[in-house]
């Protein structure tokens, strides 16, 4: 489909009231359904697994809650959902694009082509981050992953050479216009800045600072702890794989550079090779004693 072709569907999908949109959602076919969400997207999120992706959904979510005056008991993770509620809200949909983290290296596609014409925020974090925490998501969350993380590492499906193959699909993309590239280390240095960016680049140029600093607040890892322990969201995104066992949450550390308390300096070195041969750096990520650009 071209580009002016989605836009104007995009556009006629979103002039259809939010109960029009859900009784047409039950009614198409689930190849048609793909088409139409596509078709009603106004902006992409877009991550490979554990880069923060639920964390600045949260800090979003709360951002249209204020901003548009939804009730108080919506699901903030579920963006696309508030745009159903309201059609000021922009259709959020957050995606892992095509689950590289399920795939051979060699298999990772790299044509991005079915995104363009919407704006893509892609947010990234430092590979060796990533792939410890992925472990641990494996491990206690979903997978039922058995091996150990030295082991993980190598994976062929999933592993350390999936994800770079992601970036590396990803590295071509940066320098169009419709891509805004949000890395987690930047969010988590200075968030309320970070947000702020990715409200302009979907056009939400006049949320009050305010706004912005409760969202902030409210996406802070304390709360998400507290709001991951509590179950207080619907979706099964926020909620603990073991009711007490920090490794299986999805709040489980939320560290930049944790991996180097996980990891060798025989791993660290395995890895940073493979960094050295793909597009990492492009992303801000260079091997230990390289330093980042």
């Amino acid at each position: 489909m071209g580009a002016t072709l989605r836009v104007t569907h995009r556009r006629i999908a979103r002039r259809l009231s939010p109960g029009t949109r859900k009784r047409l959602a039950a009614l198409l076919p689930t190849r048609l359904l793909a088409s139409y969400r596509r078709a009603r997207t106004d902006v992409y999120l877009l991550s490979f697994p554990k880069c923060g992706r639920t964390w600045l959904r949260v800090m979003l979510g709360r951002t249209f809650q204020l901003h548009y005056g939804l009730s108080a008991d919506v699901d903030l993770v579920e963006l696309h959902h508030l745009a159903e509620l309201d059609r000021r809200v922009p259709c959020v949909a957050a995606t892992h694009d095509d689950d590289a983290q399920w795939k051979a290296p060699e298999d990772v596609d790299a044509d991005k082509s079915r995104y363009r014409g919407a704006p893509v925020v892609l947010l990234v974090r430092d590979p060796r981050d990533v792939i410890v925490s992925l472990y641990h998501q494996r491990r206690g969350r979903n997978g039922g992953y058995t091996g150990s993380l030295d082991q993980f590492l190598d994976e062929r499906v999933g592993g350390f050479a999936s994800l770079l193959a992601f970036y590396d699909a990803w590295a071509a993309e940066l320098a169009s216009p419709g891509t805004l590239l949000v890395r987690y280390e930047d969010l988590h240095a200075r968030p309320a800045a970070e947000l702020r960016r990715v409200l302009d680049f979907i056009g939400l140029t006049d949320v009050p600072d305010t706004v912005v600093a409760d969202a902030v607040e409210y996406g802070s890892f304390e709360n998400m702890r507290r709001l991951e322990e509590t179950e207080a969201f619907a979706t099964e995104k926020l909620r603990p794989g073991t009711a007490g066992d920090v490794a299986t949450y999805k709040t489980r550390k939320g560290r930049v550079g944790g991996y180097r308390d996980e990891l060798t300096a025989v791993q660290i070195g395995r890895l940073d090779e493979q960094m050295a041969r793909s597009a990492a750096a492009r992303f801000g990520y260079a091997p230990e004693g390289h330093g980042a650009h």
